[in-house]
This record gives structure tokens, sequence and C-alpha cells, in this order.
């Protein structure tokens, strides 16, 4: 979703430098775009987010506008419920074929009802934590057989498991001075989905994304991380 006020100019700016497409956002006159105010400690990387947002979930109707034959993968965020299963079956009906994600950060009313559909579903440990598992491999061993998930654990890693239920880890990547952890998670996922695309083993994909999320702590921002690692080969 992309609203016609200042912050949006200098999100689309910032996007066109990295040769970002938004042609398929959905473009509104009014409303704020979700904007969040961040306090960095310099001696742990940790943060304090204040967050406002004025605008609509991106919707079924749009989604189905979309043409999806120009797409190698699709990632979805675990949230706006009913129209994100839309969305999947709409996927697993007319393009059965073209992988996707799920990020499931947060536990949310019914978020359970998307988890057949994905390629690979993505936990946090929050979710973990407040649905009362103690531990990565709890949560993945309760998801029903054939699911392929992983799972973050801070500084112990991250857990995978694949289609054929075998658990899988990935030591943590710290760098040597914790700089900005903001979006750490979100670069975790990327460096899953791009392994998977250059057609990596979980494995593999599980320890180049833990590499990616630690260079990203270890820096400010999220330019230039994919020069900072060798996609492991595996």
């Amino acid at each position: 979703m992309l609203i016609d006020e200042p912050d949006s100019k200098v999100i689309v700016s910032e996007l066109a430098h990295y040769q970002i497409d938004t042609s398929a956002c959905r473009q509104l006159t009014t409303g704020k775009m979700p904007t969040s105010y961040i306090t960095v400690s310099q001696q742990t990387g940790s943060r304090s987010i204040v967050h406002h947002r004025d605008c609509p979930e991106y919707s079924f109707q749009d989604f189905q506008k979309l043409n999806l034959k120009q797409f190698d993968w699709i990632h979805f965020e675990g949230r706006n419920i009913n129209d994100t299963r839309l969305m999947l079956e709409y996927m697993a009906t007319y393009h059965p074929d073209l992988p996707c994600s799920l990020e499931i950060e947060k536990p949310r009313l019914n978020i359970e009802a998307l988890f057949e559909f994905p390629t690979i579903l993505m936990f946090s440990q929050h979710y973990a934590n407040a649905n009362g598992f103690d531990d990565a491999i709890s949560l993945l061993q309760s998801l029903p057989s054939n699911t392929t998930a992983s799972c973050t654990w801070g500084q112990q890693g991250a857990w995978a498991i694949n289609d054929n239920g075998k658990i899988l880890h990935s030591e943590a990547s710290p760098p040597s001075h914790v700089i900005d952890t903001l979006g750490a998670g979100d670069t975790f996922n990327a460096g899953i989905v791009h392994s998977l695309l250059n057609n990596r083993s979980l494995q593999s994909a599980l320890s180049n994304a833990c590499q990616l999320a630690g260079h990203k702590c270890g820096q400010q921002g999220f330019a230039k991380l994919l020069s900072k690692f060798t996609l492991q080969q595996s």
C-alpha cells in the first residue's frame, strides 16, 4: 500500500534506488504510511519502537490483479488472515508450482489456518513462546507431517524441519559488535528465500540465513548485505 503523502515519496525513492518495482502497489490518496520511531542502544543494539499506521491492508482483490507469472517466489506476512488465506488458496489453485513462504512472527487469531499452503513456514521465537513452546524443536515437531518450516531462536541460532521430519540446526553468526538489530528477522527470511531460489539445501539455506542476519546486526541498514557473504553451495 502506498499513500500520497511525504513519507511515501521517501519510501518510493529509496526502493527505486535499489531497483525495486512498486508498480503492483495499491495507491491511495488519504491516510498515513506506517511510520516507526526507533531508539537503538549503542551498547547492545537492542531497539524500542513507537509505531503508527493509518492505511488498510493489501486485499485479496488487489492480489488478484497481479500477473503472478512474472514472479519466482511470493512471500507473505502472517497478518490480515482472511484475505491472506484467500490469496494462498488462489495460488494453490491457479499457480500450484509457484513457491511461497509465510512469516509467522506474532500470534494472531486463526493464523494457523494459513499453515497448510506455503512452501515453507518461517516462525519467530516470539510466536513459539506465546504458544507455550520453550524451544524451536518442540514447535517444529508439533507441525503436521510433510511441513517444511524454520524457527529462529536468538543467540542459539535457528532450526528447521524438512518435509521428511528431519530437524536441522545452524549456529547464530553474530558480528564482532552489534550495531543495529532492526530487520534482522526479515533479513533471515530473505536469506532462506534467496538460498532456496538458488537451489541450495534447506540446511545450507538455514546457515546462509544466519550468516546474513548476523551481518545485518553488524551494520546500520541493509545496503550491500549480499556482498558480505558467500552463498554456501551444499
